[in-house]
């Protein structure tokens, strides 16, 4: 009788144990998946940036290329000008 009690409280101790540890376990896996979904929204705010100044890079590009042109298209004239 009183090895089945001391088993029945190292049974008890031993599920509290578990217990415990997948309470700490659960809190740790909640604090990794916050941190995830903070960095996935930085990295999709990153990407959004990264597009938008792309989009405007590509449209100074192309009013360089067009101001070049027009330069190119002035200097001829003044070329024709001066002669």
């Amino acid at each position: 009788m009183a090895d089945m009690k001391k088993k029945m409280e190292q049974e008890a101790s031993f599920l509290e144990s578990t217990e415990e540890t997948k309470k700490r376990v659960q809190r740790d896996l909640e604090a990794v998946t916050q941190r995830l979904d903070e960095r996935n929204a930085a990295y999709d705010k990153l990407d959004k940036t990264k597009t938008r100044l792309q989009q405007e890079l590509d449209d100074m590009v192309v009013d360089q290329d067009h101001l070049r042109q027009i330069v190119s298209n002035l200097e001829k004239k003044q070329k024709k000008f001066d002669q």
